[in-house]
């Protein structure tokens, strides 16, 4: 009986090991800052290049800045809804784009992040003892953590 105590106490103890932390989602993908439109503007592009994310567009005059960027493994669990141990599936890339707009008005400028983030996944369908590789294109849903830590940054350096 001991045993059986024992076993089973050990089977609970290492199932709680493997458990993943829940992914943190995060609302607020704009915000108002006291700042003028060009001293944003200029740390926003500053952080965006030191970052290495790539700015594919920048229109000033219109305030709208578009990056693309690659994200690894860790950076589509962290910033995409996409889990492949619930999906099914192998991740082979992850492409993210930011659409950032800029505004100014009354002394206020406001900045909000749009993320668009398209993932190719490889499916394994099985026909019988006969396995084919599929490759599929996915939209994935932000978790808000990409706008958030540039919006954090923007705030923390005023």
């Amino acid at each position: 009986m001991k045993k059986i105590i024992m076993l089973c106490l050990i089977i609970a103890l290492s199932a709680c090991k493997s458990v993943q932390q829940p992914k943190m989602f995060y609302q607020e993908n704009d915000k108002v800052f006291p700042l003028g439109y060009d001293s944003l503007w200029d740390k926003l592009t500053q952080d965006l290049i030191k970052s290495g994310i790539n700015i594919k567009m920048a229109d000033k005059a219109n305030g709208i800045i578009l990056t693309e960027e690659p994200l690894n493994e860790e950076q589509t669990y962290k910033y995409t809804d996409y889990d492949s141990k619930k999906s099914n599936s192998n991740l082979q890339s992850c492409d993210e784009n930011l659409l950032i707009s800029i505004k100014s008005d009354f002394g206020l400028t406001k900045v909000g992040i749009k993320s668009l983030t398209t993932c190719t996944i490889e499916i394994r369908k099985w026909r019988g003892k006969i396995s084919e590789v599929v490759l599929k294109k996915i939209d994935c849903k932000t978790t808000g953590a990409r706008e958030k830590e540039i919006l954090d940054f923007l705030s923390d350096n005023k």
